[in-house]
């Protein structure tokens, strides 16, 4: 016969119960109330039970935890990391663990399957922290991101070269002063919350560690794109487009784009980690861009721009105020190991069973403190993106010949390029059929007429026709 199971969550109960008995008991005896000797024994000796009572429960809570731990011990089979994280929410549902805070630590590198033998739930952060990188931007240039930074982190530069000059060999070297600024980041807490059922926890087929790792991966990587691309004027963390007028207008050709990387070179600015940015219109638009007239090649292909790597993001498009994206193209540019993405201290993962009990679901809310710093601005710079004219001017109507009765109309419409000019029709012989601005013929008499569509562009006029044949109607 099975021993019952421990009732931790009714343990816990008794022991706050008895916490609030002895507070009363102890104002009973600190106030200023006249007891007599009865009555004072009488308060201890119930105290002393009480102490009794709970010296006993908090043995019996260690004697169960022992018990359940050798008998974890005596497995053969190792619990799974996943096994692990369903039990541990399961002990905080159920009263057996109180404390709710769980520390994310660094993982033991000797036993990275065994969790149960520390407070911290150090799997979490050794899936969560490791494909971090995964959808920012530091991947794409093969950089990391900085976790469990401890201190304060400083950047000094110098804002004057030292520069080499060429002397006589007897003469004496000059001392040059070096200047340096301060670059401080400014760390800021953040944080975010998962929902997990209750059904989900008891259902042994459902990776809820997974599941809560890649929800949590997933906010923190939304989060860092938005705060490190938007225009928005954020005060916290922030990107090095925050902020930015975009006055400069940059034409979407290959040429245009060598002038704006040219710029950051001219700064003098290392290009190790370069990387373009920009949204998704932005993108299709370079990649049917030729590089040059009459030759192979696009701006984009093989997933580089100018054999660059470049990244899509619609943050780009965030207007000053964050409340909306803009409709125009933005492309940004920018060497990104002048911006540091740093992760301090530790990582606390909180867990709420009680909140959304009624909903059958528990809250789990990851905390820790991000900064992002930009630590030389002249390495980026934004722009927005307009098309390049075309080189393709032209005018095609959809019918060439026609013949039409007094009185009927036919509709002709041109495809135009550029696809922003505008059409003019003419009839040569109105008596015989007339056409309108939008290119509607009416038939007004026997015989026939040519209608003409033209467009001008840069001074230049271009034309299709159409001959029309006018039957008498019957």
């Amino acid at each position: 016969m099975s021993k019952p199971k421990f009732d931790y969550k009714k343990a816990n109960e008794r022991k706050r119960e008895i916490g609030t008995r002895l507070t009363e008991l102890a104002e009973k005896l600190e106030s200023k109330e006249q007891l007599t000797e009865q009555q004072r024994e009488a308060i201890n000796k119930e105290a002393r039970e009480l102490k009794t009572e709970l010296e006993a429960t908090n043995m019996r809570i260690a004697a169960a935890l022992a018990n359940e731990a050798a008998e974890k011990q005596g497995r053969e089979v190792t619990m799974s990391r996943n096994a692990q994280f369903r039990e541990l929410l399961q002990d905080i549902r159920s009263g057996k663990r109180q404390e709710r805070e769980i520390t994310l630590g660094v993982i033991n590198e000797n036993d990275k399957n065994n969790i149960a033998s520390a407070e911290a739930m150090e799997t979490m952060v050794f899936d969560l922290m490791p494909r971090l990188s995964e959808g920012l931007i530091w991947d794409k240039v093969g950089m990391k991101v900085q976790t469990g930074v401890t201190g304060n982190l400083v950047w000094p530069y110098a804002t004057d070269n030292v520069k080499v000059v060429e002397v006589g060999e007897t003469v004496q070297l000059q001392d040059q002063d070096i200047n340096f600024d301060n670059v401080k980041a400014a760390p800021a807490e953040v944080g975010a919350t998962v929902k997990v059922s209750f059904a989900s926890i008891e259902d042994a087929t459902f990776d809820v560690l997974t599941f809560v790792q890649e929800s949590f991966r997933l906010a923190m990587q939304d989060f860092l794109n938005h705060k490190t691309f938007s225009q928005a004027t954020f005060t916290g963390i922030k990107g090095p487009y925050s902020g930015q007028t975009k006055t400069a207008v940059l034409v979407g050709n290959y040429h245009s784009l060598l002038e704006a990387k040219a710029e950051l070179i001219q700064a003098g600015v290392n290009m190790a980690g370069f990387c373009w940015v920009l949204d998704a219109k932005a993108e299709a638009l370079l990649k049917a861009t030729p590089k040059a007239k009459g030759q192979g090649g696009f701006i984009i292909e093989d997933g580089k721009l100018d054999g660059d790597p470049y990244f899509v993001s619609h943050y780009i498009r965030e207007n000053a105020t964050a409340t909306g994206m803009l409709d125009d193209m933005y492309i940004g540019l920018g060497v990104w190991s002048y911006f540091a993405a740093n992760q301090h201290g530790k990582i606390y993962m909180t867990v709420d069973p009680f909140t959304l009990a009624d909903k059958g679901m528990m809250k789990l809310t990851l905390r820790t403190r991000w900064s992002l710093t930009t630590l030389r601005s002249q390495a980026f710079a934004c722009y927005k993106l307009v098309a390049p004219p075309s080189d393709e001017v032209g005018i095609n109507l959809n019918l060439h010949a026609k013949t039409i009765k007094v009185g009927e109309t036919v509709q002709l419409a041109a495809a135009v390029l550029p696809k922003t000019a505008s059409v003019t029709y003419t009839s040569a012989t109105t008596a015989k059929a007339t056409v309108t601005a939008a290119g509607l013929v009416e038939g007004k008499a026997v015989g026939s007429s040519v209608i003409t569509a033209s467009i001008t562009v840069d001074g230049k006029t271009y034309t299709d026709t159409c001959t029309v044949t006018v039957e008498a109607a019957e």
